[in-house]
């Protein structure tokens, strides 16, 4: 028990750690970005520099207090769509600055993805993020061979300048994404403890209680019926967070949030062939009304919980009836 307890800590500031790196990141762009913005109009006088550092600073403002309200609960779902968005919208600045040899400009671009993939996704999706990098230098080199996409900077010292501040913004990027890195290993180490007689007096009440509440809120509220219903999503629900919520169900269910998803979808499923549903609506009609999105994976699970396909035990219904 006390090893549980020592693990639930251990989460509880992994999470906060992987906050607080996510909302520097935002700050980071946000500051970085004005910064540069102020540069690039009071020595060149773009104008449209103005306006394009203005919406990238309101946005990420805008998520910044998003994803802080939520505890970042979101962010897996809403970073995809970030990352395709900075892509893109920073493309014609990046080409600009590399026509006029500011390449140093590549770095935070070879960074960024990296370091978006570790904050906000595992490690192992890193092999993505580097797929993305190659094909994005490949995109900005065979394009400004081809084309004069921006305005001539002019000023072999400014040039420099801007490489050099570059090369420095992306050193601090490296040494802020290795310091997260160290304390998420830091926090990983596991400490041995000397385990205590596990007896039912010492059960973790908190967690009976918690698990106790989440029944209670599928059963009144079904959310299971999503056919994308989230562990996260719960955890918001309940005013809780997903580590909690895990351990709870392993202790109290023996299994996984996927796992009990699965059995309230099919008590539901199971609940419709019984009342006769089937003889009005379509066995598509029911499985998805139970929060199944794919057909095999409703007859898969069924059959392997009742040992018959939903269509065999509708059968069977009839037959008794």
């Amino acid at each position: 028990m006390k090893n549980n307890i020592l693990q639930e800590s251990k989460n509880e500031q992994i999470e906060k750690l992987s906050r607080l790196a996510k909302t520097i990141f935002y700050i980071i762009i946000i500051v970085t970005t004005s910064v540069f913005g102020g540069i690039l109009y009071s020595r060149l006088h773009w104008d449209w520099v103005v306006w394009y550092s203005i919406i990238l600073i309101l946005l990420h403002i805008e998520w910044l207090i998003i994803n802080l309200k939520t505890k970042f609960l979101i962010d897996k779902y809403f970073t995809p769509f970030y990352y395709a968005f900075l892509g893109t919208y920073l493309f014609p600045f990046i080409m600009i600055l590399w026509q006029n040899k500011v390449y140093s400009v590549l770095l935070l671009y070879i960074l960024l993805p990296m370091i978006i993939m570790f904050l906000f996704f595992a490690t192992k999706y890193m092999v993505h993020s580097v797929l993305f990098v190659l094909l994005y230098l490949l995109m900005v080199i065979f394009i400004s061979s081809k084309v004069q996409v921006g305005q001539v900077i002019g000023n072999e010292y400014f040039v420099a300048q801007l490489n050099i501040a570059f090369i420095i913004m992306a050193i601090g990027l490296v040494l802020l994404f290795f310091y997260f890195y160290y304390q998420t290993l830091k926090r990983n180490t596991v400490i041995s403890v000397k385990e205590e007689p596990k007896t039912p007096t010492k059960e973790n009440k908190n967690l009976e209680e918690l698990y106790n509440n989440m029944i209670a809120y599928f059963e009144k509220k079904q959310p299971y019926r999503q056919p994308n219903y989230r562990l996260a999503m719960l955890a918001a629900e309940l005013n809780s967070n997903t580590t909690y919520l895990s351990n709870a169900i392993a202790m109290h269910f023996g299994g996984t949030f996927e796992g009990l998803l699965n059995k309230y979808r099919l008590q539901y499923a199971k609940k419709m062939l019984d009342d006769g549903l089937a003889k009005k609506y379509t066995m598509e009609y029911i499985y998805t009304t139970s929060g199944y999105s794919n057909k095999s994976t409703f007859y898969k699970n069924f059959h392997k919980t009742y040992k018959m396909t939903p269509s065999e035990y509708q059968e069977m219904k009839n037959a008794n009836v």
